[in-house]
């Protein structure tokens, strides 16, 4: 149950330890986070720039007219109608779908095309709820003590625990060349 959850016991004493219990509260939060971050490709193989998003509470979302945006109010990429992201789920975010796409072909929770870029020194990134609502921002750099070879070397940031602060360059590390777009986070093979 919800942290914030009343709770009603009766125990009959006349008959052995019998309880009743009754628990009110309301179902888990939404719970959605900013999962990686691609913001300086390797030129080689250029995806683009693109963040993953990931709902890692137990309800499904709705996700439309959610709105993605940088430091800068006036870039704004809204997502469509009947956008929804299940339990578990993942979704990238691109700006270019025809680079990503051709870089990530087995990738297919994906949409775009948002027309601002990220920052390859590091910025804001926000998402607002259809209401405006902030409901989840994150301040990446690329200097130390952030992961500095997620910056154009092909790497990207992918985040270590959705639980823990977004703002904290300990809760990122650099991923695999190419990054894990779509999906949670897999070790990187060895060469």
């Amino acid at each position: 149950p919800s942290p914030d959850f009343n709770a009603s016991v009766r125990i009959n004493v006349d008959t052995f330890d019998v309880f009743t219990a009754y628990f009110f509260g309301a179902p888990d939060t939404d719970r959605i986070t900013f999962s990686e971050i691609n913001y300086k490709s390797d030129t080689v193989a250029n995806a683009g720039d693109w963040v993953e998003i990931h709902n890692y509470g137990t309800t499904d979302m709705d996700l439309s007219g959610w709105m993605f945006k940088d430091g800068n109010d006036a870039n704004v990429f809204t997502l469509p109608v009947n956008t929804k992201l299940n339990s578990g789920d993942y979704l990238v975010l691109c700006a270019d779908s025809v680079l990503f796409s051709t870089q990530h072909p087995g990738v297919s929770n994906f949409m775009g095309r948002f027309t601002f870029g990220l920052s390859a020194t590091g910025e804001n990134l926000r998402f607002f709820d259809k209401s405006g609502l902030l409901r989840v921002s994150v301040a990446y750099s690329a200097t130390p003590p952030w992961p500095a070879d997620a910056s154009g070397t092909g790497k990207t940031l992918e985040l270590l625990d959705p639980y823990g602060n977004l703002n904290n360059s300990v809760n990122w590390f650099s991923g695999c060349i190419g990054g894990s777009p779509g999906g949670a986070f897999n070790p990187c093979p060895v060469a």
